[in-house]
Parts: C-alpha cells; sequence; structure tokens
C-alpha cells in the first residue's frame, strides 16, 4: 500500500484520518475520532461520494472500491 495524500478539510477536532492506495486499486482509509461526540465524514472523488459516522472514541478502518 502506499500513502495519499489527501485534501483534508473541515474535520473536526480530534478526528484524523489516513488513506492508502492499494495494490488492487482500491483505498483503505484509517479513521481515529478521539472526541467524545460521533463526527460525520464525506469522502468524495468528484463523482462518487460516501458518508460514514465515526463513533465517538474509536478507530475504524474502510475500504473504497470503484464499481
Amino acid at each position: 500500500a502506499r500513502l495519499m495524500k489527501t485534501e483534508q478539510t473541515g474535520l473536526p477536532s480530534g478526528l484524523e484520518c489516513q488513506m492508502f492506495l492499494n495494490k488492487d486499486m482500491t483505498i483503505g482509509t484509517i479513521l481515529s475520532n478521539k472526541g467524545d461526540a460521533d463526527c460525520m465524514v464525506v469522502f468524495t472523488d468528484g463523482s462518487s461520494s460516501v458518508e460514514y459516522s465515526v463513533p465517538a472514541k474509536s478507530i475504524v478502518s474502510l475500504i473504497w472500491q470503484e464499481k
């Protein structure tokens, strides 16, 4: 996997995000929410988007795969 440079705008305090391009061309994402409240994030590639609610005090991983 290769670390991706991403535009991270408007992230709430305590939320961290890292994205990786995998060999199979999927995008792996690791999100860490250190805050006391859930945080809604939106991922977009310009033509498609997905929303996800990151639970408070959690670490989650997501996979983005083109159709």
